[in-house]
Formats: C-alpha cells, structure tokens, sequence
C-alpha cells in the first residue's frame, strides 16, 4: 500500500506539476549559499523547475539572479520581503506571522516585473528603509562588540568587516551572528575553548547544537 507521499509524488508526475521554491533569500539578504549560482546548481539537482528569489528590503539580486536561471534553465521569479511591527499586537502578546515574535510582521511582494520598475518615490523608500536599518545593524554591531570583547578582547566585530567578508548588499542580524562565529573558531581552535567562550557570551547557558557543526543553529 502506498504511503502518503508517494500518492501524492505520484500524482504530480501524472498531473506534470513542476517543482516550485518561490522564498528563496540569496547572498544580498541573507543565505547560507556562497553566492546565486550555487543556488540554481543546487536547486538542479532537486529538479526544481521554478525558483523565487525573495530578498529583505532590495532587489539588487535580480540580475545576477536572471542571469543564472537563463543559464540553469529554471524559470526565476522576482520577490522582496519586508519586515514590520506592529506595536498594538506587541503589547497584546499576539502573533502575525512570526512564531517566536509577538507584532512582528513579514509582508512579501511576489511576481514582480524584472527590469524593475520603480517610481521615483518608490526608490526613495526603498534606500531610506535601507539606509535605517543599515542604522539600526551598525549599533547592534557596537553593542555586540562590546559585549565580545569583555569576553575576549582578541574577538571583534565592526561594520565594515562584517559587510566586506558576509553580505553583499544589506547587513543583516544573521550576517552578524555568522560573524561571531568566524571570530570565535579563529581565535579559538579546541571544541573546549570554543564552547568556554559561548557559554560566558550566553550568560552561562550551554550550547545545545553540535559546536563543530557549520550548518546548526547555535542555541
């Protein structure tokens, strides 16, 4: 008797429905792919046919994103996403669409034209909500750099390094968290040392992920 899955595997065969990722962020947000066209050879050898990119506040992947599914023959579609908060529903306890975070709210846009085209006050907003959370980031950056260097002062972070060696358009929390990463296995090359200096930056609370894998989320 067949399972579930092979049902309906099965019926997408006979039904001839393509594979679709339409959320996929790329370097110039955040990802944990080296760059775009690493995406497309991977999302290859899934036999994903269509694929979405859908970046936080830009679209300054599209052409390098067009390019490759030109190349690697998977149809792309033009995304964006953005990020709010909703104050009310924060007081309120009340989630929207983030599980872990009461009044914040993620809105994409999908489908977009590509060339984009913009009206002038649309390109506007779109660099002055980049330049404010380039804002925001840049004292997070100092924030954590004070917190790793009390720790350790031979760990530290600033702005422009983060940028240059992780992000390629916007810096992100998770391009900081990376960061922290790299500075730590650099400085520190046992699993014992490495774990000393997570424990003392998370308060004394242990890490529950494997410390030598790259991949895990550090929790």
């Amino acid at each position: 008797m067949q399972d579930k899955e092979e049902i309906i595997l099965n019926k997408r065969i006979q039904n001839g429905i393509l594979k679709v990722n339409n959320h996929i962020h790329s370097p110039y947000s955040f990802c944990s792919f080296e760059n775009i066209e690493q995406i497309f050879q991977l999302a290859g050898d899934e036999d994903i046919k269509v694929l979405g990119i859908n970046d936080f506040n830009t679209t300054g992947g599209y052409e390098d994103f067009s390019q490759n599914g030109k190349k690697y023959k998977i149809y792309p579609l033009f995304n964006i996403e953005f990020i709010g908060l909703l104050s009310d529903l924060q007081e309120k306890n009340i989630r929207v669409n983030d599980p872990d975070n009461p009044g914040r709210t993620y809105f994409c846009g999908k489908g977009l034209n590509f060339p984009v085209r913009l009206k002038k006050e649309e390109k506007q907003l779109l660099k002055k909500l980049a330049e404010k959370t380039q804002e925001q980031v840049k004292e997070i950056i100092k924030k954590v750099d004070n917190i790793l260097v009390s720790i350790d002062d031979c760990v530290s972070l600033d702005y422009d390094k983060v940028k240059k060696e992780h992000a390629r358009d916007l810096v992100r929390e998770r391009h900081i968290a990376r960061a922290i990463r790299k500075e730590v296995y650099k400085h520190y090359k046992t699993t014992e040392k490495k774990q000393l200096f997570f424990n003392k930056l998370f308060s004394g609370n242990n890490l529950s992920s494997n410390i030598e894998d790259e991949a895990a989320k550090l929790k």
